[in-house]
């Protein structure tokens, strides 16, 4: 797995990814791509960072005044939004066709 054969492969494979990706700025669809793609990121991280906060500061607050017996609906909205939101934004992510890597007929 860390041969020196796999770390060349590993470097080669992380080249050509870079070099699509400067490729693929070339045009201006490519750009409005990276754009998009970053204006995405940065709303998908403000919302885990607002969850977390939330979250964080709702079981800060019971703690604080002593509130334990709520504690478990913090528990348990960690859990469902654990489990569900991932579910949610892959489903709006691009999805892979693997008709493209058969052999043209």
């Amino acid at each position: 797995m860390l041969s020196p054969l796999a770390r060349a492969q590993y470097g080669a494979l992380a080249y050509l990814r870079w070099r699509v990706f400067v490729n693929g700025l070339r045009s201006k669809l490519g750009v409005l791509e990276l754009g998009a793609r970053t204006i995405s990121f940065a709303i998908y991280a403000l919302m885990g960072i607002g969850l977390g906060v939330g979250v964080g500061a709702a079981a800060y607050m019971m703690a604080s005044r002593d509130q334990w017996q709520y504690f478990a609906i913090v528990f348990w909205v960690v859990c469902v939004i654990w489990q569900v939101l991932p579910i949610m934004l892959a489903s709006f992510g691009e999805q892979f066709d693997l008709g493209s890597l058969c052999a043209s007929q």
